[in-house]
């Protein structure tokens, strides 16, 4: 008898599930709303949330590119490949769309309505939980296994950072799509057809132009043709072939792109850390307390002692355990080697062996690589459940109280996502060996103070920073910022001038470096070699291309300020000063109607914007027309 009933409760899903219809189709949509009005509700207070000074700014904030939806920005969102180092054409269109939907703040430098971009994070991963519940439909055909595990992706803590941070709007993406992709492939197995492939190809296509996370989903595929699908042949492997052609495709792009972002860790240094990240996300996926999760890992090279042999040959002994574990049961539990290795490939692109950035590893980084290994440990559990009926409501009450806590635990993380200041406090307080968490959280209270107009406390907090990290890139550059906004352009250019020989990369920097020299006596020509630097770095660089016409401007060739103010048209045709300095340039350049046009156009926009009232003014004056009513 106990071998009948082993046999009875063996997982052998079906390669094709039923359609959803019915009483039973009814019961997972019901499911799928339900799951998908818990994530919204649980991250509602992420919509209070500000653009953080941690690549929010470089993908919403100051990129102009994406400050209007046309033809040009989608031109630049899929050419541009050196932009915050990454070709992600997807991601930035999404951003862009986003400020077309929620508008652009009164001057049109700045997104309006922050909280419009945060709900699209919150609603992209409420769409993710949803698929998440049918890809496991689709794998295993069992409703209260896959409902759990798809509860514990949605709600776990683990995902507020790619939820809560606009800049991580790529990883939402990029699973959407990949999700998309492994249903369709479900339906290609159960049905092959040319119409079928080309969808997964497409859905691989989307997802790998979100962001290059996706190019081990031909490995994934792999991995479902042995279970469920149970078609692994020479066949299903030369089928993967074009998607591998497309992911390989996608690696050089994103190399070429990283080319300048790579850290120098020798091999042996990122061997140890991924050993120790391995087994790191493993403990936060089981154990995600407070306090457990980190925006920023400092890389295990830079701690003393953080590479120390018995740490990785402790890390290796969990890793080595676990896979021997789930090779063991690979005939009588497939899923837990499919769960398993799932998570094991997809975390290859990210676990530092190809070390980009500084960090040892990240949160966002389990986003899509673990709900296959979560519904392995559901399995795991619905079948010691199977097996014993008093477990049964147990079992339920045991879910129940883990999908609480987990909500409750994703709550209380949210705040820390809430603005820079509170992001870099905590960063700080639970990485005090992070350097560029102090170094984050000292110009995060000095640009605080800034905002709320202190330039000279600002000023003071910056110079104070100094005088511990002499070499501080942020706040030099923070620093001779603020000194361009109280006028001390001179005192400005010493911090600007060190911070491009520290960061020569950064064309913002160079920027506000310009423009301080622009306003000194003699410091016209290096002002411009600055502006033509940042846009050898930058084309698309709207700082580098107004301070190019206002120096044009300051040598009386109003002619060249013109042909540099319509680059800038094209990239931000929303801003009221761009047609506004295009308008006087026109004006002092002869064309004086096309400036009235432009100039009308800048007030249309900023009613307020009183140089172009001035100058319309004059050139109706000189038209002999009347000058129309303040505020026209």
């Amino acid at each position: 008898m106990k071998h009948k009933r082993d046999n009875r409760h063996r997982s052998s899903p079906p390669a094709a599930s039923p359609a959803l219809s019915g009483t039973a189709g009814r019961r997972w949509w019901l499911a799928g709303v339900i799951l998908a009005v818990l994530a919204i509700a649980v991250y509602l207070p992420s919509l209070n949330g500000h653009l953080l000074e941690w690549d929010d700014e470089q993908y919403v904030g100051t990129n102009y590119h994406v400050h209007d939806l046309s033809w040009a920005t989608v031109q630049w969102a899929f050419t541009s490949t050196q932009f915050a180092g990454n070709w992600h054409p997807l991601t930035w269109l999404s951003h862009a769309l986003d400020i077309k939907v929620y508008g652009l703040s009164p001057g049109g430098l700045e997104p309006a309505n922050l909280w419009g971009h945060h709900l699209t994070n919150v609603l992209l991963h409420a769409a993710n939980a949803v698929l998440v519940l049918l890809l496991f439909r689709g794998l295993t055909g069992r409703f209260w296994p896959s409902l759990v595990a798809a509860a514990i992706f949605a709600l776990h803590p683990l995902r507020v950072e790619c939820v809560a941070w606009i800049a991580e709007r790529k990883e939402l993406l990029c699973t959407f799509f990949t999700l998309l992709t492994l249903l369709a492939y479900l339906r290609y197995a159960a049905k092959a057809s040319l119409w079928r492939y080309a969808l997964v190809f497409l859905a691989l296509a989307a997802a790998l132009a979100s962001k290059p996370m996706a190019v081990t989903v031909p490995l994934v595929l792999l991995l479902l043709d042995f279970w469920p699908l149970k078609r692994l042949s020479w066949r299903a492997v030369a089928e993967k072939l074009p998607l591998a052609a497309l992911a390989a495709g996608c690696c050089v792009v994103t190399m070429t792109a990283h080319a300048g972002y790579v850290a120098q860790y020798t091999l042996g240094e990122r061997l140890g850390n991924a050993v120790i990240s391995y087994a790191a996300y493993l403990g936060k996926l089981f154990w995600p307390a407070p306090g457990m999760l980190i925006p920023l890992y400092v890389h295990q090279g830079e701690i003393p002692g953080g590479l120390a042999l018995w740490r990785i040959a402790v890390a290796a002994a969990i890793l080595a355990v676990v896979t021997a574990l789930a090779f063991s049961q690979w005939r009588r539990r497939p899923w837990l080697l499919v769960g398993w290795l799932w998570f094991v490939v997809t975390l290859g692109p990210v676990s530092g062996l190809v070390q980009v950035g500084s960090q040892g590893l990240a949160d966002r980084y389990t986003y899509a690589t673990m709900f296959a290994l979560v519904l392995a440990v559901v399995l795991l559990a619905a079948e010691a459940v199977d097996r014993v009926a008093k477990l049964r409501y147990p079992a339920v009450a045991a879910a129940a109280l883990v999908v609480a806590a987990l909500s409750l635990l994703t709550w209380q993380q949210e705040p820390v996502w809430g603005n820079s200041l509170a992001l870099w406090q905590y960063s700080a307080a639970h990485e005090p060996q992070s350097k560029m968490a102090r170094s984050y959280l000292w110009n995060a209270e000095g640009k605080q103070l800034a905002d709320r107009k202190d330039l000279p406390g600002a000023i003071h907090k910056f110079r104070e920073v100094l005088t511990q990290d002499p070499d501080n890139p942020l706040a030099l550059a923070n620093l001779g910022a603020c000194l361009g906004r109280t006028g001390q352009t001179r005192e400005a250019i010493a911090p600007l001038r060190r911070v491009v020989a520290l960061e020569p990369g950064d064309p913002k920097t160079r920027c506000n470096l310009g423009l301080a020299l622009l306003a000194e006596p003699g410091g016209r020509d290096e002002a411009i070699a600055q502006f033509q630097a940042a846009l050898a770095i930058d084309p698309g660089r709207v700082q580098a291309l107004a301070g190019l016409a206002e120096a044009e401007m300051a040598q009386g060739r109003p002619a060249e300020a013109v042909t540099y103010w319509r680059r800038v048209a094209v990239i931000t045709p929303l801003a009221p000063f761009m047609h506004a300095e295009l308008g006087i340039a026109l004006h002092r350049s002869g064309h004086s109607s096309e400036a009235a046009a432009e100039l009308r156009q800048a007030l249309a926009l900023d009613p307020k914007l009183y140089p172009a009232k001035a100058e319309l003014d004059q050139i109706l004056s000189e038209q002999g027309q009347r000058k129309p009513p303040l505020g026209n």
